[in-house]
């Protein structure tokens, strides 16, 4: 913090973690094995269309982010956009998803671990 308020930068050393932490996880895994059982080869077209749709969002966040730039802007957007009754949604939805990432990745490791 400066002088009382938060600091709106980020350093190189910041945004590395930031993606490094969005990525690792193990969805990705799974959700790679369950379309290769269920889809087969196929699969991949799924993956090519969840990317793209992904990168749409992206790019709406990242200009929103540029013209508005807030905190936990993944709240406040919908609430600028559709009412405070949706950002509320939004942050319990994030709250929600946030604090189930533990025990997900408890569930993961249990998975993995099986083999053994």
């Amino acid at each position: 913090m400066q002088g009382g308020r938060l600091k709106r930068q980020l350093s190189l050393l910041d945004l590395t973690f930031l993606g490094l932490g969005a990525i690792i996880g193990s969805g990705w895994l799974y959700a790679s094995q369950k379309a290769a059982v269920l889809a087969g080869p196929s699969a991949w077209i799924a993956w090519i269309v969840g990317a793209v749709a992904v990168g749409l969002i992206g790019l709406v966040y990242a200009e929103l982010g540029s013209a508005l730039p807030r905190a936990g802007g993944i709240i406040r957007y919908p609430d600028y956009s559709h009412g405070p009754i949706t950002g509320f949604l939004m942050g319990i939805a994030a709250l929600v998803a946030y604090s189930s990432v533990a025990s997900i990745e408890v569930e993961a490791v249990r998975g993995y671990a099986q083999q053994w």
